[in-house]
């Protein structure tokens, strides 16, 4: 839904019609709160809520920003190590580390988890490693 479809969902329908039909208002409490879902907008309501409120849930589920919002994030895993490294070069620090170096980079790999700490003397030994 565009936000161009939003405010023309905003502007024509009237909460207090009698004409609406059980989906609209139940789809305009849904927009007013910001797609929050029915359950949400019931809690809020719960003193006054209106009529259109206590209806099935189906009728809520057609919501298409709702939809969206509730849609599973892919989690597909790279398969294929050394696929993706991930490396961050931390420093100076004041105080010496091990084997006397001032700077640190980390290298992990996301495939297998697998990470490794170098200590560099200086920022231009990061090629090296």
């Amino acid at each position: 839904m565009t936000s161009e479809t939003h405010e023309t969902e905003k502007n024509n329908i009237s909460l207090n019609s009698d004409h609406q039909t059980i989906k609209t208002k139940i789809m305009k409490w849904n927009f007013l709160f910001g797609h929050i879902g029915l359950q949400q907008i019931q809690k809020l309501l719960v003193k006054s809520a209106p009529e259109c409120l206590l209806a099935s849930k189906q009728e809520i589920k057609d919501c298409e920003v709702c939809l969206l919002g509730k849609e599973p994030m892919l989690n597909e895993r790279l398969v294929i190590p050394l696929n993706l490294l991930v490396a961050d070069l931390m420093g100076p620090f004041d105080v010496l580390m091990i084997h006397g170096g001032h700077y640190a980079i980390n290298i992990w790999d996301v495939t297998s988890t697998y990470g490794k700490c170098h200590i560099l003397s200086n920022k231009s030994d990061t090629s090296k490693r």
